[in-house]
């Protein structure tokens, strides 16, 4: 498998992107993203400033297969995607791509209002080769998760604050063709809450596992990706 490492230094920004974990979210918001078992829709005011850093950062992929942008209070933010590619003569391949922060970026920018504070932050990227079976079940899931009446469903978050939390938020997007991308978020207690959730969030933290492994492991971890994947969309089908 063709596989690139990359470090880079971040540049000076004039916005920020993607998830947060220590934000100003009123009580309600945190119980629903505690007590659901869907995504909420995306609230970019919750995120302020920041939310365009980490995109900045975390969304320089495509990911028509699914993406996911993890921040948490106390680590390093992380992101995974999943995206297909034309090759010359009309076949596609499949890719996943991991990039991490050595640095905690909600911290070192002062929430977003210092975005020059993250140029010494190093950023670790990785990209592999991945299965196309296991790229197409992943974005059935993001679709389903993002497109449904649950998504549709979900409570809206309003903003009021400022509220410390101690937990991750992670932020699930999902390309589509001749429309705009759809985003929805979860706030993550410690203990996960819900089955298709809590299946996404692994899934997320499996695809991180295979980029990151060696080429002799990443079977075993594909096959748990196959299988976890399968159960949740199943569950998403069954609406159980």
């Amino acid at each position: 498998m063709l596989e690139c490492l990359t470090h880079f230094r971040l540049r000076a920004l004039s916005s920020a992107a993607v998830l947060a974990v220590l934000t100003c979210i009123t009580p309600t918001a945190w119980a629903a993203g505690r007590n659901s078992d869907y995504l909420e829709p995306l609230d970019k005011q919750m995120f302020s400033r920041f939310y365009d850093i980490l995109l900045s950062y975390f969304g320089v992929t495509p990911f028509d297969c699914g993406r996911g942008i993890v921040a948490n209070s106390s680590s390093p933010e992380y992101s995974i995607s999943v995206f297909s590619k034309s090759q010359p003569g009309g076949s596609t391949s499949y890719h996943a791509t991991y990039i991490a922060a050595d640095s905690n970026l909600w911290e070192e920018t002062n929430r977003g209002h210092d975005p020059q504070n993250a140029r010494h932050i190093k950023i670790r990227r990785l990209d592999v080769e991945f299965p196309e079976r296991t790229a197409t079940v992943l974005r059935a899931v993001w679709h389903g998760m993002l497109i449904t009446p649950y998504h549709a469903k979900a409570r809206s978050v309003s903003v009021e604050g400022p509220v410390v939390l101690d937990g991750a938020v992670e932020l699930f997007s999902i390309e589509r063709v001749n429309a705009p991308s759809v985003t929805g978020q979860l706030i993550v207690p410690v203990k996960f809450q819900g089955r298709r959730t809590d299946r996404l969030v692994m899934l997320t933290n499996l695809v991180a596992d295979y980029c990151k492994a060696k080429a002799m492991d990443r079977p075993r971890i594909v096959k748990r990706i196959d299988h976890e994947a399968s159960l949740l969309l199943k569950s998403i089908k069954t609406k159980n």
